[in-house]
């Protein structure tokens, strides 16, 4: 019991922690992400670690787009976020859920 008691004090003592607002955490296995401690992401490389608002994730594989994550598609440098995409999407949803009288209902009259 004694030897149990000295690693879990070693294992502590090796630990680097760090402080995320009035918490602290260790840096090997967590991460701050806007004042919020996170897990880091599983089985990935640490230089790939990024918050998305206040949660941790592999930016190798994923991105995050208006603090959602997403999984890449394709080469990393095709994949990005961008606002006008977001309102185009929301336009053509709402151009789908209008009655179809309405879509042919400005062309009536128009020569």
């Amino acid at each position: 019991m004694k030897s149990f008691f000295a690693l879990s004090l070693i294992c502590l003592a090796s630990a680097e922690l760090k402080n995320c607002g009035s918490e602290f955490f260790d840096n090997d296995d967590f991460m701050c992400c806007n004042g919020v401690v996170s897990p880091r992401p599983d089985c990935s490389e640490r230089v790939n670690h990024e918050c998305c608002g206040t949660v941790g994730f592999d930016n190798g594989a994923n991105q995050c787009c208006f603090g959602r994550i997403q999984l890449r598609q394709g080469e990393r440098e095709n994949n990005k976020c961008c606002a006008h995409q977001r309102r185009f999407n929301y336009w053509v949803m709402e151009l789908q859920n209008a009655p179809k009288a309405l879509h042919g209902a400005s062309n009536v009259g128009m020569v």
